[in-house]
């Protein structure tokens, strides 16, 4: 034995120990390259917040799915108001939920289900129920040929979104929305139609024909 050893006899168990700790590290630095990947990953879902986790060779992802409005895709966060379709359980903001016999509607399934108009079936209902029922008003307010408005009225009647009632002495027949054809008026001029400019003109002719009739100015 050197005379240094002598001197420090725990220098042999020291640098073994060292040794023992600096091995212990390499295996852990080694070992972390290998180690399972875990990550979070947020995605848009038409649907309710859901969370799930997807486990694979790498690792754990963990997958919170937000919903966003199935329409305008703006994120519905935790405390905004929104609604799920009674039909396809999309989620809906307050913008785009169509709201018919108390539940939630997107467009899609209002159109399948219940009331589907098109925008000259709607413009020819607004005049009808404002008492406008000649062809050849309707076609210069909706801006529609008189054959247009002839085969809107059929289509119309076929749906019963509209009926026939016979005029004073029965000589004539005036022609009205239904029951359900006034409820497919103020479901679409409120969800659906109401707030595009089109109608938005529309309305200002119609308001100006109905005072022009009736003799009053403004």
């Amino acid at each position: 034995m050197s005379k240094n050893n002598e001197k420090n006899p725990n220098l042999l168990e020291i640098l073994e120990s060292l040794n023992q700790r600096l091995a212990a590290l390499e295996r852990k630095f080694a070992s972390e390259g290998d180690r399972p990947i875990y990550q979070k990953i947020r995605l848009p879902t038409h649907d309710l917040e859901e969370n799930a986790k997807l486990k694979t060779e790498d690792g754990v992802t963990d997958i919170t799915r937000v919903p966003v409005c199935s329409v305008c895709h703006g994120l519905i966060k935790g405390d905004d108001h929104f609604f799920v379709c009674h039909h396809c359980a999309r989620v809906l903001c307050d913008l785009h939920a169509i709201i018919l016999n108390n539940r939630a509607h997107c467009e899609e399934d209002l159109r399948q289900h219940h009331i589907d108009i098109s925008r000259r079936d709607y413009k020819t209902l607004v005049c009808l129920a404002n008492g406008i029922d000649a062809m050849d008003k309707i076609a210069d307010l909706t801006a529609m040929l008189p054959v247009e408005v002839e085969q809107t009225l059929t289509k119309l009647s076929t749906s019963n979104l509209v009926t026939s009632q016979p005029r004073l002495f029965g000589l004539l027949k005036e022609v009205k929305p239904t029951d359900e054809g006034l409820l497919a008026i103020s479901v679409y001029r409120q969800f659906v139609y109401g707030r595009d400019e089109d109608m938005e003109l529309f309305g200002k002719k119609l308001r100006e024909f109905l005072v022009a009739e009736s003799g009053f100015n403004v």
